[in-house]
């Protein structure tokens, strides 16, 4: 739910034309919401305004500033639990697609399945779709959240190669025209690569991979 729209008289002065009204004024703020925003938000908030109107399941869209919830997930999700569900995002971003994860989200357990949200196939935002673990309250150790290794070990190949390029001294523009892809996805995997290596810039990445090739000569 992104807001709500109430429309009061007094009883007397009620008039049937007054949902309508609201509903008409509130698909117009939709709209300039959806104008008023940046690119990748106006694809989020408008594949989140479709997919509210055709699933009834729990699901959550997210990306590193927004997060948006339908009516099913809002008594799962609070503010406070973004954080750890975009963690949870960019984990299953860069796992398999059918891996999935399980979360406390507060008293109740969930099982999340992710989807990217793609722009001309760069990974904008993600889809958390959510299903309560009806049975965690027997099954205590299914309530946690389980983690891809990390370490050189979990970089995929692309992510190697991204690495390799970056400590060259490449630019994600270099680096994108040398595999092929936009600068956006190089960011991407930057993020991935990052989080795996527990490294926070370019400099420290650089750093840890001449490390590495040291100690592998």
């Amino acid at each position: 739910m992104l807001g709500a729209i109430a429309l009061a008289s007094l009883a007397d002065e009620g008039n049937g034309l007054m949902l309508p009204l609201a509903t008409r004024a509130s698909r117009e703020i939709e709209s300039r919401l959806v104008d008023e925003r940046g690119l990748p938000e106006k694809l989020m908030l408008q594949r989140f305004l479709q997919e509210r109107r055709r699933v009834k399941g729990p699901f959550v869209f997210i990306n590193e500033r927004l997060m948006f919830t339908n009516a099913a997930a809002a008594g799962l999700v609070v503010p406070g639990d973004k954080a750890r569900l975009w963690d949870c995002a960019t984990q299953l971003l860069t796992a398999d697609r059918s891996a999935r994860a399980e979360l406390v989200l507060g008293s109740a357990a969930v099982e999340v399945r992710c989807e990217p949200v793609l722009d001309g196939g760069v990974p904008v935002a993600a889809i958390l779709r959510l299903a309560p673990v009806t049975d965690a309250p027997s099954h205590p150790a299914r309530n946690r959240y389980v983690r891809r290794p990390y370490g050189w070990e979990s970089l995929t190949d692309t992510e190697e190669t991204v690495t390799d390029l970056v400590a060259r001294g490449l630019t994600n523009r270099e680096v994108g025209e040398h595999l092929f892809i936009s600068r956006h996805t190089v960011d991407f995997h930057l993020r991935s690569i990052f989080r795996k290596l527990d490294v926070n810039s370019r400099v420290d990445l650089t750093r840890v991979a001449l490390e590495r090739s040291f100690s592998a000569a």
